[in-house]
């Protein structure tokens, strides 16, 4: 993040906010939904990994045990050190969205708790509503970063087994 930042202000950009995606970012996504299948996680894989009727087995206490990304944690603790604003966008999926809500709240509960999750989470599908050329997405989704990016805002690619992405600054 610190170089992003740096590299955006020397380009007269002043990144006033963080944007974390939640799933693949701060909450471990992938070894959730290898667990419920009971399998494990392999080292790459396509995005659309999730089997026809898994998504129906995702309860609130899927979301809630997600486990944490350490490399996620990093980098907010990255922003919180440059003491730049930070909120969190997370999109329910389609397939039961309100056990995806309950869970989240209870994740950001127990694993970020001084998150005001009214204030600073954001719960939708259309991540690009909250574009702002100054405020940076962290995503694990190319497709988030790409309409991000089309839209005017600066994004990062964080790594992921179903990604490009190498690392993030």
């Amino acid at each position: 993040i610190e170089k992003t930042v740096a590299a955006m202000q020397s380009a007269g950009v002043k990144i006033t906010e963080v944007a974390f995606d939640v799933d693949g970012v701060l909450a471990n996504f992938v070894a959730g939904c290898f667990a419920l299948m009971k399998r494990d996680v392999p080292n790459e894989f396509p995005w659309e990994f999730v089997p026809p009727g898994l998504w129906e087995r995702m309860g609130p206490r899927f979301w809630e045990r997600l486990p944490p990304v350490p490399a996620g944690f990093a980098l907010l603790h990255q922003a919180r050190a440059l003491r730049i604003p930070v909120c969190f966008i997370t999109a329910p999926p389609s397939t039961r969205p309100d056990a995806s809500i309950i869970g989240k709240v209870r994740w950001f509960r127990r694993h970020l708790p001084e998150v005001d999750i009214p204030r600073d989470v954001a719960f939708t599908a259309g991540k690009t509503r909250l574009v702002s050329p100054t405020r940076l997405l962290i995503d694990d989704r190319q497709e988030n970063v790409d309409g991000w990016r089309k839209l005017g805002g600066p994004a990062l690619t964080f790594p992921a087994p179903y990604n490009e992405a190498k690392n993030v600054d």
